[in-house]
């Protein structure tokens, strides 16, 4: 096993450099990652997955497992990613193969809402290379956006509802992973990234749609944080675009509603 270090920096390279250059040195034809803090909890997890990889014809470009959240040891209630999805499928009328997986495809995921974490993924590493990989402008939910790049261009993808690793979520109060070092407002700029790109540019119109319905959360989420914080003119603002992306009769009352305070002169923009 060959290890390899970073130049350090300030601000570091970002979890995308990173896996980027970790990918660049993959020697075989499948790629997977596991976050520093997080752990894989099944032993069987990789041998069962070449497993299956190696009985399918076409070789598969996606398989996802799952996983569990911690927080200081205390497991949280899900479903995070996509553990609810087997039982969607099964309600469905969809069954596990002799390998244990579900086939599935984009329409499955999108409709089902969740993204597969990276602790969880296993990629065809042409694939990978075929997307451009991590984008290295994004700094929170790259991860979001490989995944949705991902599952737009494959073309065969199956599911394991397993779990197979611990994910550790990051204290707030620690500094020392990107999603403790960015502030609410920054993180929710770079999720507009993720889904502006994903509503203009995928190929498949079911994760469009869902570029287009998680570009709205986003942005409601950025007005009702700024409206919070008394800053109403900026929080109108991001509310009419949120009324652009996912109208609804209840944010138009809200998003007027935000127009009315700052036009009383009570924003601070």
């Amino acid at each position: 096993m060959e290890f390899y270090s970073l130049p350090q920096r300030p601000n570091g390279h970002g979890q995308s450099y990173a896996l980027n250059f970790g990918a660049s040195k993959a020697a075989n034809p499948y790629i997977c990652f596991l976050d520093d803090d997080d752990s894989w909890t099944d032993d069987g997890y990789l041998a069962r997955a070449e497993k299956a990889i190696t009985n399918r014809f076409p070789s598969p470009d996606l398989v996802f497992s799952n996983q569990s959240a911690f927080f200081h040891d205390r497991k949280k209630d899900g479903p995070i990613w996509l553990e609810g999805l087997a039982e969607k499928l099964e309600n469905a009328g969809r069954s596990l193969d002799a390998d244990g997986l579900y086939k599935i495809d984009a329409d499955d995921l999108t409709r089902y809402g969740r993204f597969c974490h990276l602790n969880t993924m296993i990629v065809r590493r042409a694939l990978y290379e075929s997307v451009g990989g991590m984008d290295e402008g994004i700094r929170w939910e790259c991860d979001h956006d490989l995944y949705l790049r991902l599952i737009d261009v494959a073309q065969s993808m199956w599911l394991s509802p397993v779990i197979v690793s611990r994910h550790n979520i990051p204290d707030p109060a620690a500094a020392s992973s990107m999603t403790t070092m960015l502030n609410e407002t920054q993180r929710r700029l770079y999720q507009l990234s993720v889904f502006n790109k994903a509503s203009l540019y995928a190929e498949r119109p079911a994760i469009r749609a869902y570029g287009r319905r998680h570009l709205g959360y986003t942005l409601k989420r950025i007005a009702s944080t700024l409206a919070q914080a008394g800053d109403y003119r900026t929080a109108a603002f991001y509310a009419w675009q949120a009324m652009g992306a996912l109208p609804t009769v209840k944010w138009f009352v809200y998003a007027n509603y935000l127009t009315i305070r700052s036009m009383g002169g009570k924003g601070i923009g």
